[in-house]
């Protein structure tokens, strides 16, 4: 239980970016691709996705099984962001930086703290 409460708090701090001191990066904005090894079963992986609609950072967490969080207290500064999600009731703060198209960060809940990492997802164009 306490595992999969850490991930699901880690999903959660992922998910949404609310309250935004810098208009979102393109280096951090788009789909991440996340593992939180340490995270219980069905939260150690999914997709982090960074956008922006009328001017306001978003932030949700997708699970694999298309269960979905959303990011709340979202704070961005150049590729440095931080943001909390709520996973059965309790408060998980995610945290992290990008560089190029990696990302590295913690997740933190009552299971601990964990390690995040991410790499952007690419987009294939057709021509």
């Amino acid at each position: 239980m306490k595992k999969l409460l850490s991930f699901i708090l880690f999903a959660f701090l992922v998910t949404g970016m609310s309250d935004v001191y810098a208009s979102l990066k393109p280096e951090v904005k788009g789909i991440w691709n996340y593992e939180v090894s340490k995270a219980p079963y069905k939260y150690e992986k999914g997709n982090i996705v960074f956008s922006e609609t009328d001017g306001k950072v978003l932030v949700t967490v997708k699970l694999s099984d298309g269960t979905e969080f959303k990011g709340q207290d979202i704070k961005i500064k150049k590729n440095i962001f931080s943001f909390k999600v709520q996973i059965e009731y309790e408060d998980v703060e995610i945290n992290g930086n990008v560089i190029e198209n990696k990302m590295i960060g913690k997740v933190d809940s009552s299971m601990g703290v964990m390690d995040l990492i991410a790499e952007k997802k690419v987009i294939k164009t057709h021509k």
